[in-house]
């Protein structure tokens, strides 16, 4: 585990990749990059995906290594105003990858949205289960934009066999209460409800944190007595 850990943070140190000014195809790992160029239809869809979702945003690519398949495969996140950075796991399939990036860049243009459920949650104006049931939505979303994306595609059974996400995304019901059950069925050692549960106790923790630190002052200053 503190193997792990200490690859990933190497990686966040050395491999932050800006997609404006230069190629590309070479944020990517090499066997990504192989899997691009034998791959027209793909590249065109990567590359239509960095326009429509980096336009007017930064990109930073990174990766990270390990073999828990209880942990998301890819994640991105907003380091700064109009920046965006995407984590995708390198030892998996190159369409895997592929896969994992178009996700994560469709599902980062639910930015305003994250960001209003995060404020909701720390104010305490929405719940647990709707917090949950909200941005689950959002990413909902950006899945259903994905497999339309990945349909064009033209690969081979063995790629097809051999991938953990094509058939998982290419299979997803387009009803969100079927999909939140057949999440479950493909995907049984991942639990994502269990990480939007925590997200939202950090939210309201830290909430609470910021109240206290604000209040603490005042209240000291109101319990002292006049000096005689």
């Amino acid at each position: 585990m503190r193997k792990q850990i200490l690859i990933l943070f190497l990686l966040m140190l050395c491999a932050p990749i800006h997609a404006q000014g230069e190629n590309m195809v070479t944020m990517f790992s090499p066997q990504l990059r192989e899997f691009l160029a034998t791959h027209r239809q793909a590249l065109q869809v990567l590359s239509n995906t960095v326009w429509e979702c980096f336009t007017n945003r930064t990109l930073q690519v990174y990766y990270f290594y390990s073999n828990d398949e209880s942990r998301a495969r890819a994640m991105h996140y907003y380091p700064a105003e109009a920046v965006v950075g995407i984590m995708i796991r390198g030892n998996q399939e190159p369409l895997d990858e592929f896969i994992s990036f178009v996700f994560e860049a469709q599902n980062s243009l639910g930015e305003k949205r994250f960001e209003a459920l995060a404020e909701s949650a720390r104010s305490g104006t929405i719940s647990e289960s709707e917090f949950i049931d909200k941005f689950r939505r959002v990413e909902f979303d950006a899945i259903l934009r994905t497999k339309k994306l990945l349909a064009g595609l033209k690969l081979s059974k063995r790629e097809i066999n051999k991938s953990y996400f094509y058939k998982r995304f290419s299979g997803a019901p387009e009803d969100f209460e079927e999909y939140r059950s057949y999440v479950k069925k493909v995907s049984p050692l991942r639990d994502p409800e269990k990480h939007y549960k925590a997200e939202y106790e950090s939210l309201r923790e830290e909430s609470l944190q910021e109240q206290k630190s604000a209040v603490l002052p005042q209240d000291l200053n109101s319990t002292r007595q006049p000096k005689p």
